[in-house]
């Protein structure tokens, strides 16, 4: 399949803007991706992700969320996509849909709470236990597990009366 990126750019907004009035009913028109390519184009969003390509990782994810709106690791790469350019409301509420579509995955919860840190938002904590809580009953999950216990201990010695 060769398409330009500017053609990329173009369906995935049309089809976002088709599939966000409803998720269960994505958008019938335009190029489909066969299951190689969609993961080629996974793995090149995830790249310019890591790239801090954030605006073009964004391009890609709208694209891949056009094809399939549903899939919680697309969902999650379209949050970290927003957080990078800035919008941490948005990244959250798509951490929150890549949870509700992957709810035995923690680290949709642990980016989730990443996003809202940044807005100060009193349920922080809670989520950083839940993803501590839920990361330590299955051993697959040992990172998120510390990374959310980290963020915790950090939070705890900013907080107002806090020592240390």
């Amino acid at each position: 399949m060769n398409i330009t990126f500017d053609e990329l750019a173009r369906h995935g907004s049309a089809f976002m803007a088709a599939n966000l009035a409803d998720l269960k009913n994505p958008a019938q028109a335009g190029p489909g991706l066969d299951d190689a390519a969609f993961e080629r184009m996974y793995s090149f969003g995830f790249r310019l992700l890591a790239a801090n390509q954030h605006e073009q990782a964004l391009s890609v994810f709208s694209f891949l969320f056009a094809q399939r709106p549903s899939e919680a690791r697309v969902l999650s790469g379209f949050g970290h996509s927003l957080h990078g350019l800035g919008d941490v409301g948005q990244a959250a509420m798509m951490h929150s849909l890549a949870y509700s579509a992957e709810p035995d995955n923690p680290g949709h919860i642990l980016a989730m709470a990443e996003d809202l840190i940044a807005m100060e938002a009193p349920m922080v904590q809670d989520l950083l236990r839940a993803a501590e809580y839920l990361a330590a009953q299955s051993p697959q999950h040992g990172a998120v597990a510390e990374r959310a216990r980290g963020l915790l201990a950090l939070l705890n010695r900013k907080a107002p009366g806090a020592t240390g």
